[in-house]
């Protein structure tokens, strides 16, 4: 199961009309900057890059610049800025160390000589301030196969395995170090293994081929799965393990059978003439016994369970009677042929809950409803003992099972069973489940997602805004990303979404020298929110803002109101490739006058992550010269 497949970061869907930003203080983007003003802090720092995903063959490069801004949206050369990566593998790269006369600098990322897949949350800093950007990008493309997916052998035995590990150029994946999870009881491997810190069966790929073999020995019967680990990718490798010198040749394992008919039962000693005895957990032998004893000839022993058994598993072992004890098993799944049929059975399946993180071992719980129809949609309850199955139909989620693959209904006509998440999370599209009436072509299939739990959520800005209809507001785009603890972006993850006037500006716009706009005091201030604990209510401690005259009309409110800080929507899901998309939609007259914060969080099964964002609210280049002065100088002069 591949933990990276490839994605790109969908890019924003803006409509109409398009138009660039232009901001007055605090981090807005304009055609009205100074790039050699070095007298004034720094206010903003905006990060972006060209291009949003790099393969892993530490060739392809993205190029980042970030862009330092004062409060009045001068850009600012000679800067100390810092770059840092989430993703420790990558090669990221500083071109210097200051911003330059266009107040940017710039750095590069690629992938790294490790090849491992991921998403790396670049992030820009003014060194020695709290100003800070960020921008994601996916590191794709690496690949990790196994030469065999399922394996079968008898105890003792072994069989070669080879992964193959490649970069996302399509070239052999050198010296990447393989993490191995097995479980020693069914297992034991051997070759060139060694331990790390992070992994105790470690094996490297070929310092030529980007292969790696290994030999894996069978010693115990069972079902078990061998795990490999790299690049950020994880294969699963399912082994069948039987007893050495004596096989189950009939029935299959799991089989279904139909009640009304005797069931056959063979199995192969070879070397072996003495006897062997049958069991069964239910019905009897031709006997009519619960066990019968038969000779082996020709180096196998058969034996007949009677028709007339009850439906549900049957287990059956076979023993040799040669005071070794050594046995063999199988199992099936017996049904009435004759209580349920295609055109009288419906089954309904529900699973809850319908997310999983992955990795925890958590469940969720599998309900199948089998009803009977008796006629004219006359629908009561299947017969107890009827027989669902369940199987995972798509999307294994990285070793996610079921519990219990048949269940019999009980006499409200339900079977029960779980699923628990696997290491790795599942596919945008989840994990499917069927269940399924044996003995009849009645199926229900539903779905769940196994997700990763929530390491990190970026907030984007976008590039552009747009105003509403009645031009009274603008629509600033925004987008979420998040990401999973390691780097894995997490589809169908719900983002609650706040805002919250943190500052408000007095004064007037410095829009444009050839429109000047005559600006009598108070000067261009920004001052903290009067709501200091953020109940929307005046309470006792928290005073006017310092130099405040006046009231305006009516009481004296808390400035700015609540409502200044705009709109957004509570919520938003992340999609496929882990982002989610919204807008913030704000009164023209707020532009260049109040600071916000977004806020956005994410949880996941209980494990939350948040993450704000503050800027100031910025307005469009066609609207230089006609918007009007602050409206809060009334309350200061």
């Amino acid at each position: 199961m591949l933990k990276w497949t490839r994605q790109t970061l969908a890019s924003l869907a803006l409509a109409t009309p398009l138009v660039l930003l232009t901001a007055c203080g605090g981090g807005g983007g304009g055609l009205l900057d100074n790039p050699n003003d070095t007298t004034t802090p720094p206010a903003s720092i905006l990060v972006t890059a060209d291009k949003t995903s790099i393969v892993t063959d530490n060739l392809d490069t993205a190029t980042l610049q970030a862009v330092v801004k004062d409060a009045s949206n001068r850009l600012l050369k000679d800067v100390p800025v810092e770059f840092t990566s989430s993703l420790p593998t990558g090669d990221l790269r500083v071109l210097s160390s200051k911003t330059d006369a266009s107040g940017v600098i710039e750095a590069t990322f690629k992938s790294g000589t490790s090849y491992s897949t991921g998403l790396a949350i670049i992030s820009a800093k003014v060194k020695g301030t709290a100003l800070s950007g960020s921008m994601p990008i996916v590191v794709e493309g690496s690949n990790l196969a196994a030469d065999l997916a399922e394996i079968t052998l008898q105890t003792g035995q072994s069989q070669a395995l080879t992964y193959t590990a490649t970069t996302g150029g399509g070239e052999p994946a050198r010296n990447v170090p393989i993490c191995l999870d097995f479980d020693s009881t069914y297992l034991q491997v051997s070759g060139n293994l060694s331990a790390t810190p992070d992994c105790a069966h470690a094996i490297h790929t070929d310092a030529a081929t980007g292969r790696a073999t290994l030999s894996v020995q069978a010693m115990a019967q069972g079902n078990t799965t061998l795990r490999a680990e790299a690049l950020g990718i994880t294969t699963e490798t399912a082994f069948t393990i039987t007893q050495a010198g004596m096989s189950v040749d009939q029935p299959v394992a799991g089989a279904t059978h139909p009640n009304n008919q005797p069931l056959q039962v063979q199995v192969k000693v070879p070397g072996y003439s003495g006897t062997i005895r049958f069991a069964a957990t239910a019905g009897t032998w031709s006997n009519s016994q619960p066990t019968i004893d038969v000779a082996v000839g020709s180096g196998a022993a058969s034996a007949t369970l009677s028709a007339g058994m009850p439906q549900g598993r049957v287990d059956i072992t076979a023993t040799k009677l040669d005071g070794s004890n050594t046995k063999v098993s199988t199992y099936v799944y017996a049904y009435d042929p004759v209580a349920l049929n295609d055109s009288n059975t419906f089954i309904k399946l529900e699973i809850a809950p319908t997310s999983l993180p992955a990795g925890s071992g958590a469940r969720a719980d599998l309900k199948a409803t089998v009803q009977k129809d008796l006629g004219g949609g006359n629908l009561v309850s299947a017969p107890p003992g009827t027989l669902v199955s369940y199987q995972i139909s798509s999307g294994t989620g990285g070793g996610a099972y079921v519990t219990l693959p048949t269940d019999d209904t009980d006499n409200a006509g339900i079977a029960l069973s779980q699923l628990v998440a696997g290491s790795t999370p599942s596919a945008a599209n989840g994990v499917k489940v069927k269940a399924c009436v044996i003995g009849t072509n009645k199926c229900a299939e539903e779905s769940l997602t196994i997700v990763g739990q929530p390491g990190s959520i970026t907030i984007g800005e976008a590039t552009i805004i747009r105003t509403t209809a009645d031009d009274t507001a603008y629509e600033y785009p925004l987008s979420v990303i998040v990401s999973d603890v390691n780097g894995g972006l997490l589809s169908g993850v719900p983002v609650n979404l706040s805002v919250w006037p943190v500052e408000f500006a007095t004064g007037c716009r410095n829009e444009d020298s050839s429109k000047p706009i005559a600006c009598p005091d108070p000067a261009y201030t920004f001052h903290p929110n009067e709501d200091l604990n953020m109940n929307v209510t005046r309470d006792a401690g928290e005073a006017q803002t310092d130099r405040r005259t006046n009231c305006g009309s009516g009481t004296c409110a808390l400035l700015p109101p609540n409502s200044a800080a705009g709109t957004l929507p509570s919520s938003v899901t992340t999609g496929s490739n882990g982002l989610a998309t919204f807008n913030l939609t704000y009164l023209k007259e707020q532009a260049s006058f109040l600071r916000v914060r977004v806020t956005a969080r994410a949880s996941v099964q209980g494990s939350e992550v948040t993450t704000s964002k503050e800027f100031v609210f910025k307005f469009a280049e066609g609207d230089v010269g006609l918007l009007p002065e602050s409206p809060y100088n009334q309350y200061f002069r």
